[in-house]
């Protein structure tokens, strides 16, 4: 009779756990952060200002947001007024010699044999592309190597440069004013612009910028130093180190617990779309009513961080990427290994995981597959959350 019983036992449950409702959900990637948002943080980057000896003319020889290397020559001034003819002539030859530098052509085109016929069909079929990127000098490279070609010229790209400047030289020999050249001391990013906020954030003064300080600062817009005029001792350019630069921002002292300066971090730049990029934690001052300053170092090149002083940030700690599901979704068996069940059509298969991320308050935990389970989560359709 018991055993009857026993059996009858067995098929009721078989029957419920055949015919019980599952409770599942879709299979779906999520990326769960642990981060800040600053609304005002500041850059902060070594810059170079330099001043015009005397007033005058003022004559740049590299373009705003052009990368320039160590003791390269970015402008010059000239006492009194020059005339903007010698200027543009100046500036004409200084494109041919950029076109000439940056060129794909490389104006390098040496013919000692009759083919010109494939070497003109080369360059024209390049044009179009340099069109798209609106790479107008390196276009007017193309032409000029177009040109001395069909007039039967032949030189190397060495001779082509000596002889652009010892055009220039002669230009700037015929200018009778004084003159003194600019030749940065350190590489970076050319610009023409200033916001004031120069001498405010230096990187040496880091451990000095303490949580008022960093709320007091009025960030302004960018004005041009110069065109072509200057007066004595006024900024005429600057440069900007792109190699290492730095981002400091005010952070609740709750956020920092548990931080320590060489933390990797990520920081996202939300005012350039969304612009991620690593960095470390390099200082963290002395909290002022609940709040720290937080500095990070940056030591990868971004474009537009070069065109700001301050920007809205994500401060990100961790960031965990893969399968979200609920808490309750994870099992464990007689080991003690995780998995979660996973559907596919009406087959269930167990999937053995990790779990990186949970978090009991918000119900959720993301999750991957394990490098040795042979059923991969992000293979599944669904999966179950209730029941089985």
């Amino acid at each position: 009779m018991g055993f009857v019983l026993l059996v009858m036992l067995a098929a009721a449950y078989g029957i419920y756990y055949a015919t019980a409702q599952l409770s599942m959900i879709d299979m779906a990637q999520d990326t769960v952060e642990n981060s800040i948002n600053c609304k005002t943080a500041y850059i902060i980057r070594e810059e170079r200002v330099f001043e015009a000896p005397y007033s005058g003319s003022v004559y740049h020889s590299v373009s705003d947001g052009e990368r320039v290397s160590k003791d390269s020559l970015i402008s010059t001034v000239f006492s009194g007024k020059i005339s903007s003819d010698k200027l543009k002539e100046l500036r004409t030859i200084d494109r041919k010699i950029q076109s000439l530098k940056s060129s794909e052509f490389g104006l390098a085109y040496v013919f000692y044999d009759s083919d010109t016929e494939s070497a003109v069909n080369e360059i024209i079929s390049e044009i179009p592309a340099l069109g798209e990127k609106n790479e107008v000098s390196r276009i007017a490279g193309a032409r000029e190597d177009l040109n001395a070609i069909r007039s039967g010229v032949s030189s190397s790209p060495s001779d082509r440069l000596d002889s652009l400047l010892e055009q220039k030289q002669i230009i700037q020999d015929s200018i009778s004013a004084q003159r003194m050249d600019i030749i940065t001391d350190i590489s970076g990013v050319f610009t023409t612009y200033a916001d004031g906020m120069e001498s405010a954030l230096i990187p040496e003064d880091i451990p000095s910028y303490g949580a008022s300080y960093i709320s007091s600062l009025k960030p302004a817009a960018a004005v041009r130093l110069s065109r072509s005029e200057a007066e004595a001792g006024g900024a005429v350019c600057k440069v900007m180190n792109n190699h290492l630069w730095y981002v400091i921002m005010n952070v609740p002292l709750s956020r920092m617990d548990g931080r320590k300066v060489g933390d990797d971090v990520w920081l996202r730049f939300n005012s350039m779309a969304g612009e991620k990029i690593g960095a470390q934690i390099y200082y963290i001052g002395e909290p002022e009513n609940d709040i720290v300053p937080v500095t990070v170092r940056c030591g990868q090149y971004l474009e537009g961080a070069f065109a700001y002083r301050s920007a809205d940030v994500d401060l990100i700690f961790e960031s965990y990427s893969g399968c979200r599901v609920p808490i309750q979704a994870i099992r464990s068996d007689n080991n003690g290994n995780k998995y979660v069940l996973g559907m596919i059509g009406t087959r269930e298969y167990i999937c053995y995981c990790t779990v990186l991320y949970s978090d009991i308050d918000r119900n959720i935990a993301i999750i991957e597959s394990t490098q040795t389970a042979q059923n991969k989560i992000q293979s599944m359709e669904r999966i179950v959350t209730g029941e089985r």
